[in-house]
């Protein structure tokens, strides 16, 4: 018997992201019975990444906001595998740790490595680093951290020019680029930031590697499923509101309290059925 079920995620109670979709029985039986034995299909491995992405979204709308930072760490000297680079940027994460640890800052932190992948030319794609960490301790610290090792033997009255002499007199003169979060209201906290981090160019392409790495999150997306507030009628309904441009109302009537920012339409890459994703925010929130 096929039946809709409506799952919403809601990350911090800033951000609700819900999947509207069809299954039948069988499928939701064999979804939570399974074990994956056998390697994945193309069309898999694409909702996979898929699935992940929004996931990894979920997790960083309810731990980063505005005033968080986002780091950009590349190198002038290039690590010999991205076994060295990943060890390089874990290294700096905890550097960061200790430093905010120093201040009282708590501190949390998402990222990702990119780069070393085959070129045609034989040469592989330059490493590099996408963070994206809590705020709460000058940005010139931070940045002046991926390189200065003895960083944390500093006093955090240390000046700003004395920090960045000890910097760049015992640094390796890589670069980084910092910048605050700024989130605008259409937009969907900071899911275009991570779409841009979480994907193959940026992630190991190694079976069952992780795609990212975190510390600190302790905020974890909150997921409902529900089975009866849709009919097949409801969601085909919304889904030709979508088509005619007047959702807005609907939606926001059915999920009161808060406001649409996108409602799109898609088919299943596995069951080729349609379903519906809407992103909320809540209202009179920034």
């Amino acid at each position: 018997m096929r039946f809709v079920r409506e799952k919403a995620v809601k990350s911090a109670e800033r951000y609700k992201d819900v999947n509207i979709y069809q299954l039948t029985t069988e499928q939701d039986t064999f979804s939570r019975k399974r074990v994956r034995k056998k390697l994945s299909t193309p069309k898999q491995v694409k909702q996979d990444w898929k699935y992940a992405k929004q996931y990894a979204t979920q997790l960083v709308n309810a731990n980063f906001t505005e005033g968080d930072y986002l780091i950009d760490p590349t190198y002038d000297e290039e690590p010999l595998s991205r076994e060295e680079a990943e060890r390089d940027v874990r290294n700096y994460v905890m550097r960061l740790q200790t430093m905010y640890k120093n201040f009282g800052v708590p501190f949390r932190a998402f990222w990702v490595t990119g780069g070393g992948h085959p070129k045609p030319d034989g040469t592989v794609t330059r490493f590099h680093h996408h963070l994206i960490i809590s705020g709460g301790v000058d940005r010139d610290w931070v940045e002046a951290a991926w390189n200065y090792k003895n960083i944390n033997r500093l006093s955090p009255d240390t000046s700003k020019k004395e920090m960045q002499y000890m910097a760049d007199r015992h640094g390796n003169s890589n670069r980084v680029h910092s910048s605050r979060v700024k989130i605008k209201n259409n937009e969907f906290g900071l899911e275009n930031r991570v779409k841009y981090m979480v994907k193959p160019a940026h992630c190991s392409d190694k079976p069952n590697a992780k795609r990212w790495h975190s510390v600190g999150l302790s905020k974890k997306p909150v997921e409902t499923r529900n089975d009866t507030r849709f009919g097949e009628k409801e969601l085909h309904k919304l889904l030709n509101l979508i088509r005619e441009g007047q959702e807005r109302v609907c939606i926001e009537r059915i999920y009161k309290g808060w406001e649409l920012l996108e409602a799109k339409p898609y088919t299943d890459s596995v069951t080729e059925l349609p379903y519906l994703r809407i992103k909320l925010k809540k209202k009179n929130t920034s």
